[in-house]
């Protein structure tokens, strides 16, 4: 039998419980919406792209039509598929987007251990100068970089060779593969600086125990760092790799200043309006040639979100392990 005592204590517990429940369905409903909201934000322009691509002419200026068209077509795709000459291009962006990513990435990680693991004079200097790739933007130093590659000589040999004969010997690298190669060679292309420093925080954190045993067992530097370290850090290689393709493969301003008018994706979905005015017939109508602008951009973003897709999984855990956000 319950004394009077007890009963005030029970119903101040089903009080706390009731305040706990409200508390926590309050909670889940603020989290539920603005989950929703930035969801909203960022699926709104690929909906919004997906709708206008799929709208047959009928549809272009009818008020009616809002989100689903009516009366659905893909010709807008094909017709930005063949105007961007989507295998030729994109196979030229894959290409450079894949080779400068694993060479930038084997290089950035080697740099950042050499940062993270060795103590040398200068190191504060280039830990500075890796911050300071990071602050300044390529487009405060795009006409140094352009008259770099147009004229290209390692250390000035080929102009002094050229003095002596009276010819000029430098090269022009530009509109080639190599503006991207060359500086993931020497750990700066593009976010190498960000790269460097994700791969020093992620050496940091592996016990030195480790590397001294694998010393004092015989194992050199470079042995140790490439059997032990690159192992156990394959959650940061994956993160830097899928980022440095996806800036490589989106990248605009550093290819639009070296490249050719169509070498890339990007380039050729610049120029995609003045391609539809003069080869489509439809080419007066400045709504046909938005829509035709909208299905190259999904064109575009496409073998991205497939790669996405395919690898969520390892994606997610290697960014939420690294803490590296875009």
């Amino acid at each position: 039998m319950q004394t009077i005592s007890e009963q005030p204590k029970r119903h101040v517990d089903r009080r706390l419980i009731a305040a706990r429940k409200t508390k926590t369905v309050f909670v889940h409903l603020f989290r539920a919406l603005l989950l929703i909201g930035l969801s909203y934000i960022v699926l709104y322009p690929i909906l919004f792209m997906l709708s206008t691509a799929l709208r047959g002419p009928e549809d272009y200026y009818d008020p009616t039509v809002i989100w689903l068209p009516i009366h659905f077509s893909v010709q807008s795709f094909a017709d930005a598929f063949k105007l961007l000459d989507f295998w030729h291009t994109g196979g030229m962006t894959l290409a450079y987007s894949l080779l400068a990513s694993v060479i930038e990435c084997m290089m950035c990680a080697l740099t950042g251990y050499g940062l993270s693991r060795f103590r040398f004079k200068g190191k504060g200097v280039i830990v500075f100068c890796v911050i300071l790739t990071i602050i300044v933007p390529v487009q405060s130093i795009i006409v140094p970089l352009y008259e770099q590659y147009r004229f290209f000589d390692f250390f000035g040999i080929a102009k002094l060779i050229g003095l002596v004969i009276g010819k000029d010997l430098s090269i022009n690298l530009t509109n080639s593969i190599w503006i991207y190669v060359l500086p993931a060679l020497f750990a700066s292309g593009l976010r190498s600086g960000l790269f460097t420093l994700v791969f020093m925080q992620s050496f940091k954190s592996f016990p030195v125990s480790v590397e001294e045993a694998a010393l004092i067992d015989g194992c050199g530097n470079f042995r140790c760092y490439r059997s032990i370290i690159l192992p156990n850090a394959m959650n940061a290689i994956v993160t830097v790799f899928l980022f440095c393709f996806v800036w490589h493969w989106n990248d605009y301003y550093y290819s639009g200043m070296l490249m050719a008018a169509k070498s890339t994706l990007s380039l050729a979905l610049r120029s995609l309006p003045i391609t539809a005015n003069s080869m489509l017939e439809i080419s007066s109508d400045p709504v046909a040639n938005a829509v035709c602008v909208q299905a190259g951009c999904l064109l575009m973003i496409l073998p991205l979100m497939i790669l996405f897709f395919i690898g969520q999984k390892n994606f997610v855990e290697s960014v939420e392990r690294t803490g590296l956000v875009e």
